[in-house]
Formats: C-alpha cells, structure tokens, sequence
C-alpha cells in the first residue's frame, strides 16, 4: 500500500472515531437535558412555595328570590398529612362567612361553570367532578370516594350567619380557578343521595377568582 492511501485510510478511521465521540456526547447530553427538565416539570413543594400560591376568593351573589350573601376563600396550607403524622403537606384550607341563609344546614358545593347568566343559577352546572372529568361518586368532604366539589354542609348560627373552615386534602387551587361555588337550598344528604346529595334548589352563587392580595392583607 502506497503513502497515500496510507494517509487516506487514517484519515477516514480518525473522523469515523470523532463521529463516535461527537454522536456519544449528544446521547449524553439529551439524557442529561430530559432529567434536568423532567424536575424542572414537577417541583416538590416546600412550606414556602406553598405559602407564596395565590388566594382564591368567591364573592357570594343570591339567584332570584333569595337574599344570600357572603364570601368564601380558598387558600393554601401547609399542614400535617394525619394528626399522627410528622409529613407536611400542602392543602386548601376553604373558609366562608355566608348571611341570610334560611337555615338550619344548606348544601354548599363547587360547580363546574362559573357562569352566572341564570337568574335560578342552573347556568352553573352540575357538582366539579375533578380536572379530568371522569365519573365519581358524591360523598361528604371526608369521604375516601368523593367530588372535589363537595364541601358537605353550612350550618346556620344562633346570629343568622353560616361559618365554615375546613382543610380539605383533595382540592388544589390550580383546579377550582374559574368555576363556581352554589349553595342549596336544603342540606347535603351526603353518599345517600346520588348523584349530588338531594340539596334541592339554588339559593346562590359565586364564580372562583384570584383574590387581590392587598385586600386579602387588610380583611
């Protein structure tokens, strides 16, 4: 074999092993770019980046006849998974101070629209199921089975005003932005009663927003 072929034959066995090199570089480097973005995706929550979630708020309005007012928040947690617990996680804590109410106990539920166009509040339609849509049993708020609509019940005070506070494990606030809350007017008959608990009538509504945090800071 002459000098020149020599050459010829190093030449292209030195760029088929730069070819190899540059090609195992570029698996490594996709494999290390779909890791790297793969938690970038999911972060884990921290009390801090639970904290900092907005506050959603929900300006209770009455549907024709009644005289409903009031508001509910929806606001992040940070809290113990179970009383014997030492995990945190982060929840939704659901408040609501709600007059004129009929009593004693009225359904109290979240919606899949937040459309108010309808004066009887049926525009509202039936109780939220959950992000993906899929079917699901009605249930009590501590239920295994349950909607992430179903609050359970206000219950009317002494002073004529229903009060609520409950940390609720199933809801997150990404999921109710954008849909409504409606209060009944009977009480929430729990699993009993398919497909929405037999709470009768709607007495009022609201559509779930983000609430202004310099309000929020002064309430």
């Amino acid at each position: 074999m002459g000098r020149s072929a020599v050459v010829v034959v190093l030449s292209a066995a030195l760029l088929c092993a730069v070819a190899l090199a540059s090609n195992q570089r570029q698996r490594e480097g996709a494999r290390s770019l779909k890791v790297t973005s793969r938690h970038a995706v999911v972060p884990s929550f921290s009390e801090s980046t639970c904290s900092a979630l907005p506050t959603l708020i929900c300006n209770v309005q009455p549907t024709d006849g009644n005289q409903v007012s009031g508001t509910v928040y929806l606001t992040p947690i940070w809290s113990q998974r179970s009383a014997d617990s030492q995990s945190f996680a982060c929840y939704t804590r659901v408040t609501a101070s709600i007059a004129g109410l009929p009593g004693p106990k009225h359904g109290f539920h979240a919606h899949t629209y937040g459309d108010l166009s309808s004066a009887d509040g049926k525009s509202t339609g039936g109780h939220f199921t959950n992000p993906a849509g899929t079917d699901a049993q009605h249930g009590y708020p501590g239920d295994a089975t349950r909607h992430w609509g179903d609050f359970g019940n206000l219950h009317v005070g002494a002073d004529g005003i229903a009060e609520y506070d409950r940390i609720d494990d199933v809801i997150r606030l990404g999921g109710m932005v954008g849909r409504s809350i409606t209060i009944h007017a009977e009480d929430d008959k729990g699993v009993e009663e398919q497909p929405s608990g037999g709470a009768g009538s709607r007495v009022a509504y609201c559509v779930i927003g983000y609430a202004n945090p310099a309000v929020v800071a002064d309430a």
